[in-house]
């Protein structure tokens, strides 16, 4: 994580925005194991970006904390550096593939883009929520089905 390639604020604005949300905690509050739950947690659940993304995502965080670090804004910015490495960009990746990880709304978006929409423009989103809804009721219908008989046998009993 030597370089500032691939360094975006919109990560680092999330990221901050979420430790907000979660625990009411500003940029110079975050500790280590803040900024593990955040990236290992929070960002698998939420953030809506491909695994490819996590080499951004770590980069984007190392230049921010050591930005806090140079205006001593930060008390453990040495600890919090010592978890953004290399192995920290395997981990976050195996975490965004990780379809288990995501949280309901993080899949929809998820989907919505592998089937070819833009899930930033409205009508695509409308479109793919459509088609989502449109398969959940295929696939509640068949189970429907399914549970028919064993419902029939249980109450029989």
């Amino acid at each position: 994580m030597e370089n500032d390639e691939g360094v975006e604020a919109s990560h680092v604005m999330w990221l901050t925005r979420i430790a907000w949300e979660r625990s009411g905690v500003h940029p110079g509050q975050i500790d280590r194991n803040m900024l593990d739950e955040l990236l290992f947690e929070a960002t698998p659940k939420k953030m809506s970006i491909e695994p490819d993304r996590a080499t951004a995502v770590v980069a984007s965080v190392a230049h921010f904390v050591r930005f806090l670090d140079d205006v001593r804004l930060l008390e453990d910015a040495s600890e919090c550096l010592e978890l953004l490495n290399d192995n920290t960009v395997e981990r976050l990746e195996s975490a965004l593939a990780d379809r288990h990880n995501w949280g309901m709304a993080k899949t929809m978006v998820m989907e919505g883009i592998r089937a070819g929409y833009d899930m930033s423009d409205p009508e695509d989103w409308a479109t793919a929520e459509a088609q989502e809804r449109q398969q959940g009721q295929k696939e509640e219908s068949s189970l429907s089905y399914q549970l028919i008989p064993e419902t029939l046998r249980i109450a029989s009993s």
